[in-house]
């Protein structure tokens, strides 16, 4: 599930662009910090590229242990209190969960991202729980600075969830949740607005990538359903939780938290959305970890309270939130794994690798996928196809001058990647696309699903 063909998507292409191991380091941050997303993802995939394992694996490796250090977090802030059985099932909850499931082979910031509000909620749960005793504002203050850094979702959920602590603490004059929720708060919302003031004086990137309307909203939450849950009829059990858990006494005041938490974290990119499109069914996927949580802390004191003093209501919040977990979780992982198979794939791969050998620097044009800066498109080609360095030079860009097909040196003289539907192009339009001067006759066009690579008719002879 974790690895399928030659899948990658345009994005996990630029993380590797990003953290190409044979730049130095001061070139790495240069295209770091270029980005509009906070930096922590890409250094650290940087450093785990320096060791002697291929792309995808290292990747594997940069997430692997985001989970086991947020797991490791989860377990041992669970220890004052108690909590580590139960803190090891929550942890199982979530490895298990779609969103994680999904992520994991991502090369993106999402998998640490989700860790990171997975530690977050953890502690804020427990701060609920046992009203701000043991809640220690150095641990809220770094989870928040390394939320911020990881991506701008992972900040803002911090800063809705501190929102919900303090909430909280005003209702029930429980002054040192209070410190919690603003050692949370202040470190991620600070941290975020000092680097998007520093990008926005150092970088000049178009970050608008994204539409808003009425119907992209409903289209995003349907997404966000499907990728978090899989199955529509779990988001009215949760919905029927929610209002249920808000008239049993032992899960009020982390329903309370949760409620004000999500409300903000839906609501705030919404706002933002009028003037600048922010929203996004994988952005708002950041926010999961927090309902797995606070449903399991919901399940464990519905229940327990429960067994003390039997009353209907409370078993059934109990018995609901364990439910909707198992049924989070296999509606999860069967998207997830559906998902895996929609990833970019590049078919035409396995017919350029072999032809490679010898072929001198920008020799083979290619076609880049829309939106993908030239540089990026002839390294993500380079990269699929286990070719040296400068093989493949962009065909959109306006140094690239038109090549011709009997040129020696190399049999492979184009090659196109998700260039679409091609049922009204003729073959003329294809080379004129990848640059190429030559007649239709005189080159071996082989198309396959999604695009085509243009050979030299010997090459294509001797297949």
């Amino acid at each position: 599930m974790l690895l399928r063909g030659n899948g990658w998507s345009a994005d996990e292409l630029f993380s590797l662009w990003q953290s190409d191991p044979q730049q130095a380091f001061a070139s790495a941050l240069h295209r770091i910090l270029a980005d509009s997303n906070p930096p922590l993802y890409p250094i650290a995939l940087f450093i785990v590229r320096q060791l002697p394992v291929e792309p995808r694996s290292s990747i594997l490796i940069t997430n692997g242990l985001a989970v086991l250090i947020g797991v490791f977090a989860v377990l041992m802030s669970a220890r004052p209190a108690g909590l580590q059985r139960f803190a090891a099932v929550v942890c199982v909850a979530l490895v298990f969960s779609g969103p994680v499931l999904r992520y994991m082979p991502e090369g993106r910031s999402y998998l640490m991202a989700l860790m990171l509000v997975f530690v977050a909620s953890w502690l804020g749960a427990v701060a609920v729980e046992d009203e701000g005793r043991r809640a220690s504002w150095w641990g809220f203050a770094a989870v928040g600075c390394l939320a911020a850094l990881c991506h701008v979702y992972a900040g803002l959920f911090c800063c809705c969830l501190a929102a919900g602590l303090m909430v909280a603490s005003w209702r029930r004059r429980r002054w040192r949740l209070c410190r919690a929720g603003l050692a949370l708060g202040l470190s991620s919302g600070s941290t975020l607005v000092a680097w998007y003031l520093w990008f926005g004086m150092h970088a000049a990137v178009n970050v608008l990538w994204l539409t808003f309307s009425v119907s992209s909203i409903g289209d995003v939450l349907l997404r966000y359903q499907s990728t978090a849950y899989g199955f529509v009829a779990i988001v009215a059990v949760f919905a029927a939780l929610l209002a249920a858990s808000l008239f049993v006494r032992p899960t009020r005041e982390m329903s309370i938290v949760l409620c004000v938490c999500l409300a903000l974290f839906f609501l705030i990119p919404i706002a933002i959305s009028l003037k600048t499109p922010i929203i996004s069914a994988r952005y708002w996927i950041i926010g999961t970890p927090v309902i797995i949580v606070f449903l399991s802390f919901w399940a464990r004191a519905a229940w327990a309270a429960g067994q003390a003093r039997p009353r209907p209501a409370r078993l059934a919040v109990g018995i609901g939130a364990a439910v909707f977990l198992v049924l989070a979780d296999a509606g999860g992982f069967l998207q997830a794994q559906a998902s895996m198979s929609q990833k970019l794939v590049w078919r035409g791969a396995p017919t350029v690798a072999p032809l490679l050998a010898g072929c001198p620097d920008a020799s083979v044009h290619v076609n880049s996928p829309a939106g993908m800066d030239d540089d990026l498109a002839a390294l993500s080609f380079g990269f699929v196809a286990h070719a040296p360095r400068g093989v493949f030079v962009s065909a959109r860009s306006p140094a690239t001058g038109f090549s011709d097909a009997s040129r020696p040196g190399c049999p492979v003289l184009g090659w196109a990647e998700h260039v679409g539907p091609m049922d009204g192009q003729t073959d003329g339009d294809r080379l004129r696309l990848l640059k190429i001067n030559a007649a239709p006759a005189e080159v071996a066009i082989l198309r396959h699903h999604g695009g085509y690579v243009v050979l030299q008719r010997s090459a294509a002879a001797d297949r």
